[in-house]
Order: C-alpha cells, then sequence, then structure tokens
C-alpha cells in the first residue's frame, strides 16, 4: 500500500478514536491533537497547534507528566495514572518518539478517561468496608456462645436451650443483613428505616445478652 494512502489512514484513525491523543515534540510544542483531547482539554485544533503544550494547556499533573517524560529524551514508553482537577481519573500513556536509531524527537500521549471504573472500584471497596462492620457484632456474638457452651454450659439444658435460640437468632439476622447490604449494592447512603414505636425494654435486653459474651472477653 502506498505511503501517502497509509498515511492518510493512520491519519483518520488517531483522529476518531474514543481516546484523547496528542504528540510535542523536545520542545513542548504540540504537533497534532484529535478530537477526543480537544474535547478533554476543551480546546480547537487551531487554538493548540504549534503552541507550546504549557501555554496552550492548563498545566496540571498530566501536561507536567507529559513535559518531562519527553524532556527525560528516555526510549519506550510509560504508563500513569493522572487525577485531573475536575477529579476525572485518566490512565495515560506516554510512547517516545524515535525515527529509525536516531535520538528521541518527541512523544506520544494517548489518554483513556477511567472515571467510572475507578468508582465502581470505590463502591466494592465501600460495600466490603460495611460487610466487615455490619457482621462484626453478630458474628462475635455467635462465636462468644458458641465457646461458652463448648465450655461446658451445654450440660444444662435450660442454658443450652437458651443459648441456641439466640445463634439461631443472630445466624438469621447476619443473613439479613447480607441480603439487605448486597441489595444495597454498594449504595454510599443506606436506605431509611421505616419510623415506628419501639419497645425499648425489650430491645435493650437482647443487645445486653447478645453482647455478653464479647463483655467477658
Amino acid at each position: 500500500m502506498p505511503k501517502k494512502i497509509v498515511g492518510i489512514l493512520t491519519e483518520h484513525l488517531v483522529e476518531n478514536i474514543d481516546e484523547a491523543c496528542l504528540g510535542i515534540d523536545r520542545d513542548g510544542s504540540i504537533h497534532f491533537i484529535n478530537r477526543a483531547a480537544c474535547r478533554l482539554f476543551e480546546v480547537n485544533v487551531e487554538q493548540v497547534t504549534g503552541q507550546k503544550i504549557w501555554d496552550a494547556l492548563q498545566m496540571n499533573d498530566f501536561t507536567r507528566a507529559f513535559v518531562r517524560f519527553v524532556k527525560s529524551g528516555e526510549g519506550g514508553g510509560r504508563e500513569q495514572m493522572i487525577v485531573m482537577p475536575d477529579q476525572r481519573a485518566l490512565h495515560a500513556q506516554f510512547q517516545s518518539v524515535r525515527p529509525g536509531e536516531g535520538r528521541v524527537v518527541g512523544a506520544v500521549a494517548v489518554l483513556r478517561d477511567v472515571t467510572s471504573v475507578m468508582r465502581i472500584e470505590n463502591d466494592v471497596v465501600t460495600l466490603v468496608a460495611r460487610i466487615s462492620e455490619e457482621v462484626k457484632v453478630p458474628l462475635t456474638s455467635i462465636k462468644g456462645y458458641v465457646e461458652t457452651l463448648l465450655e461446658g454450659a451445654y450440660t444444662e439444658p435450660a442454658v443450652l436451650r437458651r443459648f441456641l435460640q439466640i445463634i439461631n437468632d443472630e445466624t438469621n439476622r447476619l443473613a439479613r443483613l447480607l441480603v439487605g447490604l448486597m441489595e444495597a449494592g454498594g449504595s454510599r447512603t443506606p436506605a431509611e428505616a421505616p419510623l415506628g414505636v419501639v419497645a425499648l425494654g425489650p430491645l435493650v435486653r437482647d443487645v445486653a445478652s447478645n453482647l455478653s459474651p464479647l463483655a467477658q472477653q
């Protein structure tokens, strides 16, 4: 295929890919910038082409990292996670441009917006933390009563039955907690509980009974 046609196809590909892409020379001058990069940095091609990157674009973690990379003159590539001033997370790939075996003459940067992926990861971390916190009390209560039974309390029928009932209640509570947390899908704000009258006496007795093994420890 003729080089001219290859160049046209390559230019068309770079111009229309979803990732932001731009290239600068060793002096920091912008030689090309595609549509996605123009949208990302809120500029147009005519404004920035031929301009120094620190004059054409806002100086931030990306522009500083890009300039440092091209100024270093190192060959090959580098990847870096960058958080923009508007809190968007970008995965940046820097690749040096070296014709043949000569010296580095510039660099290309490809930027992918991974903000949504980072939010999903943060939601998963939040969900795991909530699950860990919520299940701690029922698990501790179950463990405490089982240990007490193993130490000999199982020989008293009345105590055995009461402890097994508590273990059963706490197991059911644990199951409800897990189902509720999974259905919430890791939302940062828990669902509002319906308002109503609560009998405090039985509630306090249940809490005291369930936490007594932990208190003894």
